[in-house]
């Protein structure tokens, strides 16, 4: 049976199950170490073992995202941008739906111009009409500079 999310778009999709948050401490000196708050959130996701990605969509992922996924699959996502810990947690999963949705996205094929026939000929004038060639005028443009 297949899974009804995989034909929604990935915003609509609920990765809330499937990933978690680790908060880190931020490397202080020794001297800075009285008032420690752990502010900087890692988003950690497995990929092969998301049940809302189809096979191509995990292919794709670990193809193109594979500077952001460690040694045993797990896609991370920094944010210490904040101060407030449920702040950068809110920035780390904006930036998961991000990378998804900027991976994921299908690419338009693109299509050549098709020419029109006074194109063709202002770029090729011995194919005109007439069937002469234009003559380039031989006086040249002069331009002046002003004078300060």
């Amino acid at each position: 049976m297949r899974n009804p999310n995989l034909n929604k778009p990935i915003a609509n999709r609920q990765f809330e199950n499937e990933y978690r948050f680790v908060t880190i401490d931020n490397a202080l000196s020794e001297d800075q170490s009285f008032n420690k708050t752990a502010t900087k959130v890692k988003l950690v996701f497995h990929v092969k073992d998301s049940c809302l990605l189809s096979d191509e969509e995990k292919e794709t992922i670990l193809i193109q995202l594979k500077r952001r996924i460690n040694d045993e699959g797990y896609l991370q996502v920094f944010a210490d941008e904040y101060r407030e810990q449920t702040r950068n947690k809110q920035m780390a999963a904006k930036r998961f739906y991000s990378y998804l949705t900027s991976v994921l996205k299908k690419k338009k094929k693109s299509i050549s111009a098709k020419h029109t026939e006074k194109k063709i000929e202002k770029r090729n004038p011995s194919s005109g009409q007439d069937g002469k060639r234009r003559r380039k005028s031989s006086v040249q443009k002069i331009t002046y500079k002003p004078a300060y």
